[in-house]
């Protein structure tokens, strides 16, 4: 699941650079939206947008 989400993600990143990053480190994004596709490996954990 990773790997396709990474094929998905990386040339998205790659056409907007100044805006998207895949970069974990606050200090490496400079302003841009990290695009999260670490969460979806076994053992991570994520809360759900819609959770109370």
């Amino acid at each position: 699941m990773f790997e396709a989400a990474q094929d998905i993600a990386t040339p998205f990143v790659d056409n907007h650079p100044k805006t998207l990053t895949l970069h974990i480190k606050k200090e490496a994004r400079k302003g841009r939206v990290l695009i999260d596709i670490y969460r979806i490996r076994s053992g991570q954990s994520i809360v759900s947008p819609y959770s109370l």
